[in-house]
Parts: C-alpha cells; sequence; structure tokens
C-alpha cells in the first residue's frame, strides 16, 4: 500500500488513506464526496397497532427516541459511499424478492438485550440479510456475524444480568402478535446523538 504524505491536518490524513485504500481495491469515489457517513440497511415494519411495543421500549430502550422499531438487516457502517451508491447496491440485492408479511411475537434474551422475533417471514428476512452482505456491504460485516448465526430481531430493550429476567418476564406480559406487510426496505443515516435520519426508502417489487 502507498505511504501517506505525513501532515499534521488529520481529517485530510483520514481522507488521503480512505482515497489510497479504495484506488487499491477498486472503488471510484467521487469529488464532492467529504467525510464517511454512518449508515445501516433496515426494515421498518408499519403495524396497525403497535402500543405494546412502544410501551416496551419506551420503559427499556435507550434508543426509543432516536430510531423506529426496525430489523436490521445491514449494521451499521462507516463508508464514503454515496447515496446512491448504498441505493443501487441494496435495490439490486432486493431483486427477486416481493413483498411479504412479517409476524413477531417470541420474545428472548441475547446478551444485554431484548429481541423480539419473527415468527413468520423469518426466512425471507435471512436471505435479504444473505444477499446484502454478499454485496457492496461483504466488507463490513460485524465480525460475530461470520461466527454466529445470525438471528432476525427487532431490539425492544437493554438489560443487565440481573435485569434481564425481569425485564423478560415484563415484556412478554406487555408484548402479543403483531403483523406488518413489507414492501420497502430503509437506508438509514446515524446522525448526530444515534439520531435515526432515513436516507431512502426502497420498494420490493412484486
Amino acid at each position: 500500500m502507498k505511504t501517506p504524505v505525513y501532515t499534521k491536518d488529520w481529517g485530510k490524513a483520514v481522507k488521503e488513506i480512505v482515497k489510497i485504500c479504495s484506488a487499491e481495491n477498486g472503488i471510484q469515489i467521487p469529488q464532492e464526496v467529504k467525510n464517511p457517513v454512518m449508515r445501516s440497511v433496515l426494515l421498518i415494519p408499519r403495524f396497525s397497532d403497535s402500543a405494546g411495543i412502544e410501551q416496551v421500549r419506551r420503559e427499556f430502550d435507550p434508543a426509543y427516541e432516536k430510531v423506529k422499531p426496525h430489523i436490521t438487516l445491514v449494521f451499521p457502517f462507516s463508508s464514503v459511499f454515496t447515496s446512491m451508491q448504498v441505493r443501487d447496491a441494496v435495490v439490486s440485492c432486493m431483486a427477486g424478492i416481493s413483498p411479504f408479511c412479517l409476524t413477531l411475537s417470541d420474545v428472548i434474551v441475547k446478551g444485554s438485550f431484548l429481541f423480539l422475533l419473527p415468527v413468520e417471514g423469518k426466512d425471507i428476512v435471512i436471505k435479504m440479510f444473505r444477499s446484502l452482505y454478499n454485496g457492496l456491504f461483504s466488507p463490513y460485516i460485524p465480525h460475530i456475524l461470520l461466527q454466529e448465526e445470525f438471528i432476525p430481531h427487532m431490539t425492544i430493550g437493554t438489560c443487565t444480568e440481573e435485569s434481564a429476567q425481569v425485564r423478560l418476564a415484563a415484556a412478554r406480559s406487555m408484548l402479543g402478535k403483531y403483523t406488518a406487510f413489507i414492501d420497502t426496505v430503509s437506508v438509514e443515516i446515524i446522525g448526530d446523538n444515534s439520531q435515526s435520519i432515513i436516507e431512502s426508502e426502497i420498494p420490493l417489487i412484486v
């Protein structure tokens, strides 16, 4: 790899390193790109009644006011891709996947999180996840997902080892079965203070 010229301007140095690494990997970076952007790719179900989910998240999820209830397909990653490059990649990966029904009902504890799991539509979510990480986003797959199987889920809260069982029981008592028709994939920019900003929405084609 070519060695960047020494500079006291760290912003300039980072941009130079990104430019060199991208060139060596055949990635074209438009001139207008200034800084890396943190993004993720999501499913945002629109339930007819999500009061139970909102109640649990309000009590147990620190991100309640920052992001809507969602299922993550591509986990947060930082890149200099343009919005169009990301959108085109998602469109390409979603080819052949039609709108579908998603039903969630099971609640589990996974590490320090409460997960609401799909009981219908799970296989399609896994297919979407695999397709996206076989494309443009393959270098950004979290290391843990190279070791463990991906579990489609909606994060509805956090917990400690001590509070896990109490919060799990509370969540199960407040939640029922939730069904949504999924016809859109969303690209999210993670802004200041982890605030979610929807950058684009890609429709699934029938």
